[in-house]
């Protein structure tokens, strides 16, 4: 992908692929504040520092909204998520009850991800 970059001090532009290395001195000389974009977004770079000067939001369609409301996919996975916490829960159990603590880590590590997992789907 190339990136038109466009130096505020010299009025000059450049395409380049990289836009960060161009800024770190890999690149063009350039040595002033840059402003590099793609379809999405416009950033100005000056040495180490970024800021986004303007990016564009989503675009959702209302038929994408419709969709969102009429699909059943939250309602099935919140089904197959509850017996997989009951299924995990029970590993959970066993392996603190032998004293494989390793198994156990890992378990709560697969409990907290369907955890974060539930409140994403607002159960």
């Amino acid at each position: 992908m190339k990136y038109k970059m466009v130096s505020r001090e010299k009025d000059s532009e450049n395409s380049v692929d990289n836009p960060r290395a161009a800024c770190a001195g890999e690149g063009p000389n350039l040595q002033s504040t840059i402003l590099w974009h793609d379809k999405n977004r416009l950033v100005e770079v000056s040495g180490m520092e970024h800021r986004i000067v303007f990016q564009k939001r989503p675009h959702v369609t209302i038929e994408d909204m419709v969709q969102a409301f009429k699909s059943k996919r939250a309602e099935q996975r919140a089904g197959v998520l509850r017996l997989e916490v009951d299924y995990e829960l029970a590993v959970l159990h066993e392996a603190l009850a032998e004293g494989r603590a390793a198994e156990a880590e890992a378990s709560k590590r697969r409990l907290e991800a369907m955890r974060i997992e539930m409140i994403q789907l607002e159960m």
